[in-house]
């Protein structure tokens, strides 16, 4: 889900160039989780979902660090 900031806020930028780095981030997770639950309890549905979630983000971390998009982070991405 892209990155929303409110109007005239100065991370603006920051936000834009975030959200272009989205659609890699879903294909990692999507490769290694499926794009979809393949099924089961709640219990393994909870696990697929945290795991998904996990590697999307952390994806999403590597990918700021390599661009060394976040200037707070000093480049590693990690927020």
């Amino acid at each position: 889900m892209p990155v929303n900031m409110p109007n005239g806020d100065i991370n603006k930028d920051y936000a834009a160039e975030r959200n272009k780095l989205i659609p890699e981030a879903e294909r990692y997770a999507n490769k290694k989780y499926r794009v979809k639950f393949p099924g089961g309890n709640e219990a393994a549905r909870e696990a697929w979902a945290a795991g998904w979630n996990f590697s999307f983000h952390n994806r999403m971390n590597e990918l700021c660090g390599a661009v060394k998009l976040c200037p707070v982070c000093k480049g590693s991405g990690r927020i």
